[in-house]
């Protein structure tokens, strides 16, 4: 977590000292590929979505921005059953047991930006991230895992995108994000085993990891400082 938390303030340093010109907003949104990683394997990929809008600082140069987001995410995970047949010759279909979180997220951070060409940018950021769960979707076997999940977590995010401008003041941006957690969405205590009272069950720890795809708008407010 060092690491991460070094290379933001590596980013926010030079940004701090850039007089502001203006900044930048705008929606995005896109496709999520949700894991979930357990007792140290990861389950399947959870094909999900998310949306968000965001502000940047903005300035004469614009190699330097600090930016704040919020949007909701899906967080989570899927467990895939091929189709099989059981011992008494019937065929069982393909299933798809899906864990889903929706969770409200806020990041903080900041990143650096490279000249593609005349309208164009591609950029590297890190930001702090915190979440608050709002929803709780679990498949029928896991519905009693409810009262376990965690309703903060928070984590890093690292992206790499690219910004164009279609006009003076309106552009658009296509990015790749990854999202760790630092912190458990579900955490199952230890237990016994129902079948066995002399059995312990471990403790088990769910955590979040998710990459998703973004494409979004931006919409430039520039001040104009007259003499």
């Amino acid at each position: 977590m060092d690491k991460y938390i070094a290379i933001l303030v590596l980013l926010l340093l030079p940004g701090s000292i850039i007089s502001a010109q203006g900044f930048a907003w705008g929606p995005k949104g896109g496709l999520s590929l949700a894991q979930q990683s357990t007792r140290g394997y990861q389950r399947d990929v959870l094909f999900a979505y998310h949306g968000a809008l965001y502000m940047e600082s903005l300035s004469e140069e614009d190699k330097y921005a600090l930016f704040g987001q919020i949007g909701y995410h899906q967080r989570g995970s899927a467990i895939r059953t091929p189709a099989f047949t059981n011992m008494n010759g019937n065929r069982i279909p393909a299933r798809t047991r899906k864990s889903i979180f929706g969770n409200v997220a806020f990041q903080l951070g900041g990143k650096q930006k490279f000249d593609l060409g005349l309208w164009s940018k591609w950029y590297f950021g890190v930001a702090l991230r915190g979440e608050y769960n709002l929803s709780v979707e679990l498949p029928d076997i896991y519905e009693t895992l409810e009262d376990q999940v965690t309703k903060f977590v928070y984590g890093v995010t690292a992206s790499i995108g690219m910004e164009y401008m279609f006009s003076e003041l309106v552009g658009g941006l296509i990015e790749f994000s990854v999202h760790p957690d630092f912190s458990d969405q579900i955490i199952i205590p230890a237990q016994r085993a129902i079948n066995n009272p002399n059995q312990i069950i471990p403790e088990n720890r769910v955590r979040n990891v998710t990459y998703e795809i973004t494409l979004g708008f931006r919409f430039l407010r520039k001040v104009i400082y007259v003499d």
